[in-house]
């Protein structure tokens, strides 16, 4: 029998939006703390008042990966928000305009984030786990069901190719062409107002696709078979729900969701940024996962990866997936950039229950291998290169009383060399160092601490790092705002320190805030020592790191050598510190 099988009633010259999918606009914006909130609740804030409101660091670092990804392209959430208001869910005119047929796109930023947030989505459950895969004859005879008259569910389609990376468009009517042959009549937001057809071969039990950005582009031709399980529905009423966040510590939402097992395996997400670059994940037992030698490995038991629907070879030179590491399980990265064929800028991310670390400002050139090492927990990175690369580290994670986000950036490794990050929450210490560096280097540190009712920040430049040193930040002693940060420094890396710094608050006094060292001297002594030329600045002295108690230096106890103050005094059981302040 040849004809109509199912019919919703859309239609895209009337029900889809006449603007084409698209990737980045000048001046666009993609999700916001507004769109996480709606999606996860208010836990998606560290810091809430009514005057600020401050992401969690991992809920940050999520947001702009997310946001990252949708710049090959918007389809996902198109598709879906095209969708509910069809079904009169959602109304247009909340977004500006009657009809969807008549909504702009440029300069309306909030149709723009209500795009972002049906995108997102599909990253997270329980819109993810709620994804039907199967032979393209299974997934065919569900649609056919879900598009006739009073079907209680409506989906989305899915279509990916290894290699090419995933794409969605909305399904609404099926024809029955004869001999085996079936046609989705879909509409494809690369293609506003025109009819087109996803074909299924039920004899075959193969699908095909012709896909490109735009009428004028050349179409590229996607398929698959019962092997591949590439053609996939999404249901809408599990987008309708609050979602499970990947990067709270406890992501279990307010309200139940589908009988979801809320004790599931959770998982640390690894987000990779770079065209063509490719990834291997390693366990301890040199199993692999991810590519290596051109061929796509999967030897690790509960690892997975998935390209996000947008993010294909239409508008990305080559889409990187995003891969699903069972927390607790360790592993090393091998960052690959043997088929780049220039420099390319790269970056890692991790992202896990509380926390996040990434490595961004990677310049990976044709060839280079670089190796990084993820704590399971999220305290510890060893970023390895076989070049030379100054990155840029990032880590945040929660605690009970604030949440700490830390950045440092410009630390130089050489090829070869290792740089270490290694977290201490019970200490309320952050060390870093490097291994295999022979040339001294500096690097900038930044650090803001979100509390429920305040947020604070701490910067200081130019801070150096010799090749053997290990320098540990004692943030957890940190008083706030206008205050210093003790910097403990062990030149030889043995466990002694050797030298005591206060790092100032650059960004409270400016970036010639002088620095502040100290080292043990002959006899039982202490010497403190910063720059002759500030003298605006006069030492002082406490015996805590408090506010009050601070007392200027007697005058006749500082001397000038050379270019530097110094200060001398005698050690004593009692703590002792000290700091620079201006007159």
């Amino acid at each position: 029998m040849t004809g109509l099988l199912a019919d919703s009633g859309f239609r895209p010259s009337v029900n889809g939006f006449q603007f084409e999918n698209y990737g980045t606009i000048p001046g666009g914006v993609n999700l916001t703390g507004d769109e996480l909130q709606r999606m996860f609740g208010d836990r998606v804030f560290a810091t809430d008042t009514a005057t600020e409101k401050v992401l969690t660091p991992a809920a940050q670092k999520w947001m702009e990966v997310t946001s990252n990804e949708m710049n090959g392209g918007h389809c996902e959430g198109m598709v879906v928000l095209s969708r509910l208001i069809h079904s009169k869910q959602l109304d247009a005119a909340k977004f500006g305009a009657p009809s969807i047929n008549a909504l702009n796109l440029d300069g309306n930023t909030l149709l723009q984030r209500e795009i972002a947030y049906w995108w997102a989505t599909q990253s997270v459950d329980p819109t993810r786990s709620s994804e039907v895969s199967g032979t393209p004859t299974e997934v065919l005879d569900r649609l056919i069901e879900a598009l006739k008259p009073g079907a209680k569910e409506s989906y989305t389609v899915g279509v990916s190719m290894e290699g090419k990376g995933g794409h969605a468009v909305t399904p609404y009517a099926v024809e029955d062409k004869g001999g085996g042959g079936v046609e989705v009549l879909v509409y494809d937001n690369n293609h506003p107002s025109k009819e087109r057809r996803l074909i299924v071969d039920r004899n075959k039990n193969t699908w095909q696709f012709s896909l490109s950005t735009n009428p004028a582009e050349p179409e590229s031709l996607w398929a698959g078979d019962a092997n591949t399980r590439s053609l996939s529905l999404v249901p809408s009423s599990p987008r309708l729900q609050m979602q499970i966040a990947p990067f709270l510590e406890d992501a279990s939402p307010s309200v139940g969701l589908m009988g979801l097992n809320q004790s599931a395996q959770r998982f640390n997400e690894i987000w990779v940024e770079g065209n063509g670059v490719k990834i291997l994940i390693t366990d301890p037992q040199g199993k692999r996962y991810g590519y290596e030698g051109g061929k796509f490995y999967r030897e690790i038991a509960g690892v997975n990866h998935r390209t996000p629907r947008g993010a294909n070879e239409l508008w990305k030179d080559s889409p990187s997936p995003t891969y699903f590491v069972p927390v607790g399980l360790a592993f090393t990265l091998t960052l690959d950039g043997s088929v780049v064929d220039r420099m390319t800028d790269t970056s890692v991310t991790m992202i896990g229950p509380g926390y996040e670390l990434s490595v961004d400002d990677i310049h990976l050139d044709p060839n280079q291998k670089d190796t990084m090492v993820f704590s399971p927990d999220g305290k510890s990175l060893s970023y390895k290169t076989s070049s030379n690369e100054s990155p840029e580290i990032s880590l945040g994670f929660e605690t009970t009383g604030a949440d700490y986000d830390f950045t440092v950036k410009g630390v130089d490794v050489e090829a070869g060399a290792t740089l270490h990050i290694k977290l201490d929450k019970a200490k309320g210490t952050l060390a870093i160092s490097t291994t295999g560096n022979k040339q001294d280097g500096t690097y900038a540190l930044s650090m803001g601490r979100l509390e429920k009712d305040s947020a604070q920040y701490f910067d200081h430049d130019e801070i150096e790092l010799l090749p053997n040193d290990i320098a540990t930040l004692d943030y957890g002693k940190w008083q706030g705002d206008r205050t210093s940060i003790t910097l403990l420094l062990d030149h030889n890396s043995d466990g002694t320190v050797d030298e005591t710094i206060l790092l100032t608050d650059e960004d409270k006094l400016g970036p010639a805030a002088p620095r502040l060292s100290a080292q043990t001297g002959a006899g039982g002594t202490i010497i403190v020592t910063w720059a002759a030329s500030e003298a605006d600045f006069v030492l002082e002295a406490n015996s805590t790191l408090s506010p009050a108690g601070w007392a200027v230096v007697p005058a006749n106890q500082v001397a000038t050598q050379g270019a530097n103050k110094v200060f001398t005094d005698i050690i004593s059981a009692s703590p002792r510190f000290y700091r620079l302040r201006k007159n």
